[in-house]
């Protein structure tokens, strides 16, 4: 959504002045084996964690496929910023670890 902390400070005065809602799911976070994970991690069924190792494979983000509307504008940085595939896919793998 944003790539910079002015850019999140706009949305946020934007967010406040229409009094709109901003919404970004996270659905992973709904998932049975997600929500089983996390409890273990907190009930320190598996041990202290103290390193997470985060991969969220995308094949087919590795051939320019023009004729694909979700592969252009990944791959455009004018449409997606300088972060990426990371700003689209790895902020669902932050919000995970």
């Amino acid at each position: 959504m944003c790539h910079s902390l002015e850019q999140a400070r706009h949305l946020s005065r934007t967010v406040d002045e229409t009094s709109r809602t901003l919404c970004l799911t996270h659905a992973y976070t709904g998932y049975p084996m997600v929500k089983q994970s996390r409890q273990m991690i907190l009930r320190f069924d598996i041990g202290l964690v103290r390193k997470v190792y985060v991969e969220y494979p995308q094949g087919w983000l590795s051939h320019d496929n023009v004729n694909s509307k979700q592969t252009q504008w990944r791959l455009d940085p004018k449409q997606s910023g300088p972060s990426g595939c990371l700003g689209d896919i790895g902020v669902h793998a932050f919000n995970l670890a």
